[in-house]
């Protein structure tokens, strides 16, 4: 979805894979990535500001799945004075994990998940609420 949104004029795609990859290519862990993520979003959130108030639109491919990750997306679009989209994908558990296998199987990803990671990543999970105030568009997945 990420890069489909991207297609639009005068927009730039940051997605977190590649670059924590990059940076910590030790990371293997559940733990070395709540370690590490936060200094990422640190270090990139005033370019990321600072595109936003060029005029510029930046999709961020990072997870949005609990509040804490929200209030980082939230501050930057604040302290830009940008508008915003939260695009959620309300996409049921098993369905997910069917991806994340075959994202496995092709081998194209930067990281492989397991089924205990993917259990422990979804345990994280908090459905974005109305009290969040996000310009949320929902994408229901149909079978």
């Amino acid at each position: 979805m990420a890069t489909q949104l991207c297609q639009q004029e005068n927009s730039v795609l940051i997605a977190q894979d590649p670059l924590m990859a990059a940076l910590y290519p030790e990371n293997r862990t559940i733990e070395d990535y709540l370690r590490t993520q936060p200094l990422l979003r640190n270090a990139i959130k005033t370019h990321i500001i600072e595109l936003l108030k060029k005029g510029m639109s930046v999709i961020l491919d990072f997870p949005a799945n609990t509040k804490t990750s929200r209030l980082w997306m939230r501050d930057i679009f604040t302290q830009a004075g940008s508008d915003h989209i939260l695009h959620f994908l309300d996409t049921p558990d098993d369905i997910c994990r069917q991806r994340m296998h075959a994202r496995n199987a092709a081998n194209n990803h930067e990281y492989k998940i397991t089924d205990a990671q993917f259990d422990e990543i979804t345990a994280m999970f908090v459905t974005p609420s109305d009290q969040e105030n996000f310009n949320i568009m929902s994408y229901t997945y149909k079978s």
